[in-house]
């Protein structure tokens, strides 16, 4: 059985991976628009130590933030799950970045699990049954959304890249009963 938060952050993959108004023209190298995605896991860099150079702009990151469990029966937990989007611009462009935070949302919100039939639900939605799993509920909470324009320092360059990084929390709502296996 998948952890329940590792199911929630593939979720939130799946979303991004399958939502067309990210995906590159095909022929493109890669499945979607950015050029260096960090899905994070053990191997991950600190944030601080991402470094993308210009060719692996425009780039995405989604990170865990913060778990608080709160009961919800006396044998029940809500476990909210909050991950940091961050993406970063090819250059210090506030429409692109407001453009492609807006469409990571929509992707998030609204892209559809193959096996949703005839109702519709995103890849979070889904239940822990589907294929690929998802957590069975729309996510939580969302926000604040910021924009920050800042340097990246690229090994081997003395010159740093010009960049807008645009960081978005997102909440996904899980259940977990800690007496059951």
């Amino acid at each position: 059985m998948t952890a329940l938060l590792t199911v929630a952050r593939k979720a939130l993959w799946n979303c991004i991976d399958n939502w067309s108004e990210l995906k590159k023209s095909p022929g493109d190298a890669g499945s979607t628009i950015f050029n260096q995605t960090y899905r994070f896991d053990s191997e991950m860099p600190l944030l601080e130590e991402i470094a993308p150079s210009i060719s692996d702009l425009p780039a995405l990151a989604i990170m865990p933030s913060s778990v608080v469990p709160v009961w919800w029966t006396n044998e029940m937990q809500q476990w909210p799950a909050t991950y940091d989007i961050v993406l970063w611009t090819q250059d210090w462009s506030l429409p692109e970045a407001e453009d492609l935070i807006e469409k990571v949302i929509n992707a998030i919100y609204r892209s559809v699990h193959p096996q949703s039939g005839s109702t519709p639900f995103s890849f979070i939605k889904a239940p822990s049954t589907a294929t690929p799993p998802g957590t069975g509920y729309y996510p939580q909470r969302l926000g604040p959304i910021t924009f920050a324009r800042t340097k990246i320092q690229v090994a081997g360059d003395d010159d740093p890249i010009r960049v807008m990084q645009t960081t978005v929390q997102m909440t996904i709502r899980n259940q977990k009963d800690p007496f059951s296996p």
